[in-house]
């Protein structure tokens, strides 16, 4: 049996157990890339809690300079990891290269995590914009099945979740595998989702109740 890990770093807790280990990485394939780090690990860890219910509120609490400084240094790292990648491997190799992204995009994930859980609590959230957490654990299931034995999963309907009259999460990480849009039938092409779960034929709202929404998720 093999665990792995597939949500954001600490479960939107803190953006340090996915950059601590990026910076030990830089410091072997791309040095030069280490002060635009550093500069993210510091406002970082300003905020850094044991959970999300802690983060985000510690966030919303920078200044606005600070959450936009934070955001340009992610996203200036992972342009550069994509883009550098036949650098990286080179000064390295792809298992070291892959999972190093995988950590960066994790810490990008979250931070629009934050950025949009705050505004939606603002009253000015985008639609499904929370939808980015749901799409990266997704995605990172289909990450490891990629890398190990073939696996085959449930496929579950997307539910949404609603909040102030609107969709908030869409659970748009429902999305098979290019295997499996080309076709070819393989027994990796599996389509993961996590989801917010409710009773049949319903959907979760904020409040909790459901809702007879007829892309509510059934269980079991």
């Amino acid at each position: 049996m093999r665990f792995a890990g597939i949500d954001i770093p600490a479960a939107g807790g803190s953006l340090l157990p996915a950059l601590a280990p990026v910076a030990d990485y830089l410091r072997r394939t791309d040095p030069e890339a280490l002060p635009v780090l550093r500069t993210a690990m510091g406002i970082a860890e300003s905020f850094a809690g044991g959970s999300g219910a802690v983060a985000a509120p510690a966030w919303a609490r920078l200044t606005t300079a600070d959450q936009d400084a934070l955001t340009a240094a992610l996203t200036r790292l992972l342009i550069r990891f994509r883009s550098l990648e036949p650098l990286y491997v080179s000064r390295g190799d792809q298992h070291g290269y892959d999972i190093a992204l995988r950590r960066l995009e994790g810490a990008c994930h979250a931070d629009h995590t934050f950025r949009a859980m705050a505004d939606l609590f603002a009253g000015r959230g985008l639609t499904a914009d929370t939808s980015a957490r749901d799409v990266y654990m997704a995605g990172s299931v289909l990450w490891h099945l990629e890398r190990f034995e073939p696996v085959t999963l449930h496929r579950p309907r997307p539910c949404p979740v609603w909040w102030g009259g609107r969709v908030a999460c869409s659970s748009a990480g429902l999305r098979p595998s290019r295997e499996d849009q080309a076709g070819a039938g393989t027994a990796s092409a599996a389509v993961v989702e996590p989801a917010v779960a409710g009773r049949p034929g319903g959907c979760v709202h904020e409040n909790g109740q459901q809702m007879s929404d007829p892309q509510g998720l059934p269980r079991d």
